[in-house]
């Protein structure tokens, strides 16, 4: 299994400290899923792609009912064309378009 921690340091420019929160919520995140049936799929931009790419550091699903992702998307790397919200997102700095 690809930790967080390592897949952030080889594959991102993350801040010091990112990882670790990211961690945090993702371990948050597990009693939301559950009690809302919501995945959770953490990107991050591949360091020096200019958010062209992004790769998937955690992903959590929900236990208890349905996920949309059922196959593991961590280390996964997605583009621009197959993730255009995340890219526009990346692009003018914050959530929604």
């Amino acid at each position: 299994m690809v930790m967080l921690d390592d897949l952030a340091l080889a594959r991102t420019a993350l801040a010091p400290g990112a990882a670790e929160h990211l961690g945090r919520l993702a371990s948050a995140w597990r009693p939301l899923a559950d009690l809302s049936f919501a995945d959770l799929v953490l990107l991050a931009p591949i360091a020096g792609e200019e958010g062209s790419r992004f790769v998937v550091l955690a992903q959590v699903r929900p236990v208890t009912g349905q996920t949309s992702y059922p196959q593991d998307l961590v280390g996964e790397v997605v583009d621009s064309a197959a993730r255009p919200l995340v890219a526009r997102c990346w692009q003018i700095g914050r959530a929604h378009v």
